[in-house]
C-alpha cells in the first residue's frame, strides 16, 4: 500500500448503488483495488487486517463472485503448485485488473 497522500482508489458510482451487495463486500472490493497488482492476497492474509475474520471475508468474496465483481482463476506456478488469483470487475463488466 502506498504512503503517498495523493493515492486514491476509484470505483464506479454504479458499484456503490448496487444494493445486491453488502457494505462489507463493497469495502472488501475497495480494499482489493488498493492492493498493488503484483501483491498476493488470500483470505488468511486479509483476516488479521480487520475484525471480520476468515469466514466473513470468504462470504464477501463469494458475494462479489456471485454478482460478477470477482472471478477466481486457478493458476499453475513453474514448480507445479497451484494458486488462485482474483480478477476484479466493475459494474459494467469491465475488468479492473487481476488482483
Amino acid at each position: 500500500m502506498s504512503d503517498d497522500a495523493t493515492a486514491f482508489v476509484r470505483i464506479e458510482q454504479r458499484l456503490t448503488e448496487d444494493h445486491r451487495i453488502s457494505f462489507g463486500a463493497l469495502g472488501l472490493l475497495s480494499y482489493l483495488l488498493s492492493v498493488p497488482p503484483d501483491e498476493r492476497v488470500s483470505i488468511e492474509s486479509l483476516a488479521p487486517l480487520r475484525v471480520e475474520g476468515q469466514t466473513r471475508i470468504a462470504r464477501y468474496l463469494r458475494e462479489l463472485e456471485e454478482h460478477g465483481y470477482l472471478k477466481r482463476v486457478v493458476r499453475k506456478q513453474p514448480d507445479g503448485r497451484f494458486w488462485t488469483a482474483y480478477e476484479l470487475f466493475g459494474p459494467s463488466g469491465r475488468r479492473y485488473r487481476p488482483a
